[in-house]
């Protein structure tokens, strides 16, 4: 009896640790989703408002990954760190601990450092350009999660009882 709950508890851990591998790349996705949204609103609130930045940063309020990021780079800010400090902190690829990668960490950090630096038109230009630019990380992020997603389950599903088979 003993052996057989040993048998299922490893056949579990195989399928539970595929199921988080496969959970990665769906938080990428929402990740880069989340990203984008943010700068078509931020876009539009730099158009149509002209609030401060700091206030637009306020005013977001999502429970994903990004925007969780956001909250963290707004406590940075309000212990006294300038946005570009906060931003490049927040986002910079090895510190962050996001579901992102080197690459698109670049460009998110290069967005928040080009914020505010500009008029208006420039704002909004830089909103359009990162926008066009995480595009392709997206659409990438989408297919390794449609295609990937089922094989690390199964393949978790398998090590799990190739290690409980080995054991027997």
């Amino acid at each position: 009896m003993l052996k057989i709950v040993g048998i299922l508890t490893l056949i579990s851990s195989g399928i539970l640790a595929g199921n988080m591998a496969a959970l990665k790349l769906s938080a990428r996705v929402r990740f880069i989703e989340e990203y984008m949204e943010f700068i078509k609103t931020l876009q539009n609130e730099i158009r149509y408002s002209g609030s401060h930045l700091e206030d637009i940063l306020k005013e977001q309020n999502g429970n994903g990954v990004f925007y969780q990021a956001l909250k963290k780079c707004l406590g940075y800010m309000n212990c006294g760190e300038a946005f570009p400090v906060a931003w490049k902190k927040t986002f910079s690829y090895p510190a962050n601990n996001l579901p992102i990668s080197k690459t698109l960490s670049e460009i998110i950090v290069g967005f928040g450092l080009r914020l505010g630096t500009t008029d208006v038109d420039g704002q909004i230009s830089n909103c359009e350009y990162s926008y066009e630019s995480a595009i392709p990380y997206l659409q990438k992020a989408r297919e390794e999660k449609r295609t990937k997603e089922k094989l690390y389950q199964i393949f978790g599903v398998c090590i799990g009882a190739a290690i409980a088979l080995f054991l027997i």
